[in-house]
């Protein structure tokens, strides 16, 4: 009979991303390797579980309301497969994570903003007055391969064919750059952003309509020049839109845009009518999609927030990844099994598994 109440439970389990607890005690199988850390104190008293069926290991949530309690056995893990016994304060609801992930590599950046992975070795970012070009085959020992020069870079795009470096470059405008040997990249050409007398800053960049349109987003008068570059080295303005849907956004689909707003929340925006129909209090630096159902968000002094969309009009925060310093861009490998985020204090490796 336990057998069976365990593999109802287990199975059960196995296609959840949350525990419903109730007061007393419950028998939970755990789908995926877990933490300990998980049973939030306010809701769970303590945890038992059969270790390798020879003992009994206990975990107390909170040691502190139980100073004097003791046990030869304790864990801080659980196995996939295993079961064990929740002793639950209140009713609740754990949620589990979606992903593990683990810091492989890193490099100390002292303004590391936009960044683009060229190949599966070939990283690049922006550094200020540098975009540095990054041998990242061994992530213990991040090297710089070449270097570009700019004016502030921000952000970066890379043309089609893969041949052309587009660079948002503040005052600098657009700076194009051929990376057709990306050990020696030449300068092209800079379009400089000037529309009704004020001169304006490149911020942000976004490729359209097969690598033909470069959106681009200002800094602080918010416009969006759009740039016909089907020719990259004679790039041509062909209208300047007087919103900047480009700046830390991304689309969600044909109709709706999630635009990053690191104080006010993250906006949710109709592209067709151009209004704003929400705004959430999710804060946020810039986003990167992993897949139709999940986004990665580079929130600040927050870390890294993963982003269920299932819904879009209801994006939820379902896990949260802690990042050594103020998280400002990322970007995954194409096997979307690494990610890369750049902070105040340098670029960080990640590689990253999901438990789903």
């Amino acid at each position: 009979m336990k057998r069976l109440l365990f593999s109802l439970f287990l199975l059960t389990s196995l296609y959840a991303q949350t525990y419903s607890i109730t007061k007393g005690w419950q028998l939970l199988g755990a789908f995926a390797d877990m933490d300990t850390k998980i049973f939030d104190p306010a809701c769970v008293e303590a945890v038992w579980k059969y270790n390798n069926q020879t003992t009994w290991q206990l975990y107390i949530a909170d040691t502190t309301k139980h100073p004097s309690l003791s046990y030869p056995q304790t864990f801080t893990h659980i196995k996939k497969g295993e079961g064990f016994w929740v002793l639950g304060k209140e009713t609740c609801t754990l949620s589990l994570p979606l992903f593990t992930y683990k810091t492989i590599g890193s490099i100390r950046l002292s303004s590391a903003e936009g960044l683009l992975l060229y190949d599966d070795t070939t990283l690049f970012v922006c550094d200020k007055d540098l975009v540095r070009i990054l041998d990242m085959s061994d992530p213990s020992n991040i090297r710089q391969s070449a270097a570009i020069i700019s004016y502030d870079a921000h952000n970066l795009a890379l043309s089609k064919d893969k041949n052309t470096l587009f660079i948002a470059d503040d005052d600098g405008g657009v700076r194009i750059i051929d990376i057709t040997d990306i050990l020696n990249p030449q300068y092209i050409t800079s379009f400089y952003l000037k529309n009704g007398g004020y001169d304006y800053q490149a911020y942000s960049l976004q490729l359209v309509q097969d690598g033909k349109k470069l959106f681009v987003g200002t800094k602080y008068r918010l416009k969006t020049f759009v740039l016909d570059i089907s020719t990259p080295g004679n790039p041509e303005l062909i209208e300047v839109l007087d919103t900047d849907t480009v700046s830390r956004s991304i689309a969600i689909d044909d109709s709706l845009l999630y635009k990053a707003d690191y104080i006010d929340g993250l906006y949710i925006v109709d592209t067709k009518n151009d209004t704003i129909k929400k705004r959430t209090n999710i804060r946020s630096w810039s986003f990167t999609r992993y897949n139709d159902r999940y986004l990665f968000a580079a929130s600040g002094d927050i870390g890294v927030q993963i982003l269920d969309i299932q819904d879009p009009l209801v994006p939820k925060v379902v896990q949260t990844i802690t990042t050594d310093g103020f998280a400002r861009y990322l970007t995954f490998s194409r096997d979307t099994k690494r990610f890369f985020v750049t902070t105040d204090k340098g670029i960080f490796i990640y590689t990253l598994s999901p438990l789903f």
